[in-house]
């Protein structure tokens, strides 16, 4: 999957930033999705810019700190379907130590085979929220607090 977030740069722009090492799990219940999981576990220091300088920026000390917090989690605490192919995820976000609630609105994009034969299922989310609420507030105004994390997201069933 894809884990993208944008900021308002002073208004001038609105950078992308990925994370390249994501692990998602999703414990699906078919018949009753809102019984159904989400586990997310990012490396904080795999952000990825496209700029190497502002990476180890972002990655040090004035930001993620990622020598003292490695890891990102999100776990899903309850799900909220709204229709065949809307609804809302909310969970517990981890980052710099701080644990806060996220909702994120998801959509149900796709299920199918995938080329391997077994059972795939593709979602796209997004969710707003305040950076400083981590204590991610460096910079603020300038860059942006409110961030929008964008999330793309293919899910295989496991070996059982």
């Amino acid at each position: 999957g894809y884990v993208t977030f944008t900021y308002s740069y002073n208004g001038y722009s609105y950078p992308v930033i990925r994370y390249n090492d994501v692990d998602a799990t999703l414990e699906l219940d078919s018949e009753n999705p809102e019984n159904s999981s989400v586990n997310v576990s990012i490396d904080a220091a795999s952000i990825d810019t496209m700029v190497a300088k502002f990476d180890s920026h972002i990655t040090g000390e004035d930001m993620f700190n990622v020598s003292q917090f490695p890891g990102i989690t999100f776990t899903s605490t309850a799900l909220d379907q709204k229709d065949a192919a809307h609804g809302t995820m909310t969970g517990d976000l981890v980052m710099m130590g701080v644990t806060k609630p996220v909702t994120f609105d998801v959509r149900f994009n796709k299920a199918g085979d995938h080329r391997s034969g077994k059972p795939m299922a593709g979602f796209s989310a997004t969710a707003k929220l305040m950076r400083s609420d981590w204590n991610l507030g460096y910079a603020a105004p300038v860059i942006g607090d409110e961030i929008t994390i964008n999330v793309e997201a293919n899910f295989i069933k496991a070996e059982e």
